[in-house]
């Protein structure tokens, strides 16, 4: 071959959906699993001493299978942080705001049903 010259070669490749990019990853989870598989291989002939190379491809390999899970991954999760401010209220008054603070004056703790009826007239803005 000659240089600067086009290669005689065509290898057609489409990633354009999700579909495409699964399973082009797979196909790369395949190849790097023969390379880890070959080195091992390759420690086992020079006498079983292990072989840094060797362990860096199968963090590789496993690095490429957690991407193609979170690829795959379809659940939807919500997460919620919170942190209690030094000078405010509690939790309560960060997700309420200065309702939270209405009944923070009881001497009584509230039972269920009062929870849940304070907990509806926020959600409904009363």
């Amino acid at each position: 071959m000659a240089p600067q010259s086009e290669c005689a070669y065509d290898l057609p490749l489409e990633i354009r959906t999700k579909d495409q990019l699964i399973s082009a990853l797979h196909s790369v989870i395949e190849i790097q699993t023969q390379r880890v598989a070959f080195m091992q291989f390759s420690e086992e002939i020079n006498g079983g001493y292990a072989d840094p190379n060797t362990s860096l491809e199968i963090t590789r390999l496993f690095d490429l299978v957690e991407r193609l899970k979170k690829i795959q991954d379809d659940s939807s999760f919500l997460r919620i942080e919170m942190r209690e401010r030094p000078a405010g209220g509690g939790v309560l008054s960060q997700i309420f705001g200065p309702r939270a603070q209405v009944n923070g004056n009881l001497e009584q703790p509230l039972d269920e049903g009062q929870t849940n009826r304070v907990i509806a007239g926020v959600l409904e803005g009363r």
